[in-house]
């Protein structure tokens, strides 16, 4: 269980802290309850319906059917502060529906980061070398080509003169520049 302090580190703003920090006083959160890897309840908003918020407790993602944009939002850093607060007051049950497939979902995403690239075959590898030795190639050519336009503009300013600099229009400088 996070602390406070834990807690209010992870507000977006001093604002959605204090909206939590209210949030977690009062008497509008309904149906909470916790497993061993989820924190949610029922929070009634401005609309007709009750917000869902969500905590997955170990690996700290927050949902909320809130139309905030911050994260996590004044409903779910509530939750917490309201756990952390009243921990009695969060009974140990099963996962409602809208959890569990939230849950469920998170740790396929996080399964299919951790799956390892399938092996390269030396074909697939040889082709990978010959796409970098191609894009090498281009880049050398492209930075050549921008070294002798730049000596070309230095020859043709010490041949002109320097005072001619200040008469020059800034267009120039870009294209130089570029």
């Amino acid at each position: 269980m996070l602390t406070e302090e834990q807690i209010s580190a992870l507000a977006p703003t001093p604002a959605a802290l204090k909206a939590g920090q209210k949030l977690a006083q009062g008497n509008a959160w309904q149906n909470q309850g916790h497993s061993d890897r989820a924190l949610w309840a029922e929070v009634q908003g401005s609309g007709k319906e009750p917000y869902l918020t969500r905590i997955d407790t170990e690996s700290l993602g927050y949902k909320c059917t809130c139309p905030s944009r911050q994260f996590p939002c004044k409903h779910a850093v509530g939750l917490l502060l309201l756990r952390s607060r009243q921990g009695a007051a969060f009974p140990r049950g099963n996962e409602p529906e809208w959890v569990s497939e939230w849950i469920d979902r998170r740790r396929q995403r996080e399964s299919k980061k951790e799956e390892p690239e399938p092996e390269a075959t030396p074909q697939k590898a040889e082709k990978k070398a010959q796409q970098k030795a191609t894009t090498t190639a281009n880049r050398l050519e492209l930075v050549l080509a921008g070294a002798t336009d730049l000596q070309q503009w230095l020859e043709d300013l010490v041949r002109i003169g320097w005072l001619s600099l200040p008469q020059k229009p800034p267009t120039e400088f870009a294209q130089v520049a570029a």
